[in-house]
């Protein structure tokens, strides 16, 4: 049987919840859900992927937000996967995202204003559901190692294999490593 709760006792209490905290925790479940259903989608099962920290969240949304503030969900997403991509071997995302000369927001001296609640939400969801595969990525993302903005030409570009552009930004592919 099932017991009216109290509305504004039930209301207190989802007004406590982080609303990021939804998000992960209703992505999670519909990983997991597929997973166990059987589907036909190539989504990686829950398991398979280590969770992203809060502090390694807070840090691919900054650099998400620095880097491609204005850009396409889908540009935006693909700095991201350029950090998930080097991250490869490394334990923490944070330490690629701080990683000397890495991203030019970084070496910045100056102050950045801090990122809104909603937009940093929207951020975070965007990544969580790119991670656990709910976003139709490009097939060569996963390769995507480097990116620079389409206003710049980079020393470093025309050694790597070119992979496609989305918004404002190119990426590429290190090859021979």
């Amino acid at each position: 049987t099932l017991k009216w709760v109290n509305r504004s006792a039930s209301c207190r209490t989802f007004s406590k919840l982080r609303l990021s905290m939804l998000f992960r925790v209703l992505l999670a479940t519909c990983c997991l859900w597929l997973s166990i259903a059987g589907t036909d989608s190539d989504v990686v099962p829950l398991q398979a992927r280590p969770k992203i920290s809060d502090k390694q969240m807070a840090c691919l949304v900054k650099n998400a937000h620095h880097e491609a503030k204005g850009e396409p969900v889908k540009g935006r997403l693909l700095v991201t996967q350029v950090v998930l991509n080097r991250a490869k071997h490394v334990d923490d995302l944070c330490n690629v995202v701080y990683a000397k000369n890495q991203f030019s927001w970084t070496s910045q001296s100056k102050r950045f204003a801090k990122i809104p609640k909603a937009l940093q939400q929207q951020y975070e969801y965007e990544i969580l559901s790119m991670y656990y595969g709910f976003t139709h990525m490009p097939e060569w993302a996963d390769r995507a190692s480097h990116f620079h903005a389409t206003c710049v030409r980079p020393d470093w570009s025309h050694k790597f294999e070119y992979l496609g552009r989305i918004g404002a930004h190119r990426f590429y592919q290190q090859t021979g490593v």
